[in-house]
């Protein structure tokens, strides 16, 4: 822009009487210096909106990872920060055990799917026990998502290498969500995975404890006449 102002100042001072030169002058610095604060008023609006959206892309990053003790309810706590990225509702549907696929294979049929959470503005939550099975062809339909509007949904595929975990239904509020989809796909994708293996490394301990339990009896008690033996009897006084 300040090029074109230039040009025209320069083709003035070639045309202009030159009674009219001093005008001319004063006029093009009073553009030029009100063309400079403006481009340095939009960088600085611009630079203030980059460091917002990376505060808000490390709050979504973190939130997505921040599991508790209930890792079920991780799964609805991993929306907590959606909206700040221009999620205007989700819908979490995982399948009941991870898929293997693999590129140019045929993808699994007849897969058992599970609606686990959703989230709407601000809020989240996950879906009650009873309502979580369902299947692919009523993602669509189900009484978190009104009938009363007009919906635009984003399907995101969850997956980790090879193995399909499920997918995620979203809502955007703008086209901006597509520079932050690739950060959305991965990041749920590995909160998903993680909550995964907790979860399965969950399962082995609770087994081992039991397991642990029923050969520390087996210690203590005789197999022939199932009372108590010597290290019983030691740890029962």
């Amino acid at each position: 822009m300040i090029e074109s102002v230039d040009g025209c100042h320069k083709w003035l001072m070639r045309n202009a009487p030159a009674e009219n030169v001093s005008v001319i002058n004063r006029i093009f610095k009073y553009t030029v210096i009100k063309i400079s604060n403006g481009m340095i008023n939009d960088f600085k609006k611009l630079e203030d909106s980059q460091k917002e959206h990376t505060h808000l892309s490390n709050l979504f990053t973190r939130d997505t990872l921040m599991f508790n003790e209930n890792m079920a309810m991780s799964y609805a706590r991993m929306m907590n920060k959606f909206y700040c990225l221009d999620i205007k509702s989700s819908y979490l549907f995982l399948i009941d055990e991870p898929a293997e696929y693999h590129n140019n294979g045929e993808f699994p049929k007849n897969l058992k799917w599970k609606f686990m959470s959703y989230q709407d503005g601000m809020n989240f939550s996950m879906v009650p026990a009873n309502e979580r099975d369902v299947s692919s062809e009523y993602m669509y339909r189900n009484k978190y998502i009104s009938d009363s509007e007009r919906h635009t949904f984003i399907i995101a595929d969850l997956y980790s290498r090879e193995y399909q975990y499920g997918l995620l239904l979203c809502e955007p509020t703008s086209d901006k969500f597509f520079a932050d989809l690739e950060l959305v796909v991965y990041q749920v994708s590995a909160a998903v995975k993680l909550i995964n293996l907790i979860s399965e490394q969950d399962r082995i301990n609770e087994k081992l404890h039991m397991k642990n339990i029923a050969l520390e009896n087996l210690s203590e008690i005789d197999e022939m006449t199932g009372i108590y033996n010597r290290r019983g009897f030691y740890r029962a006084a």
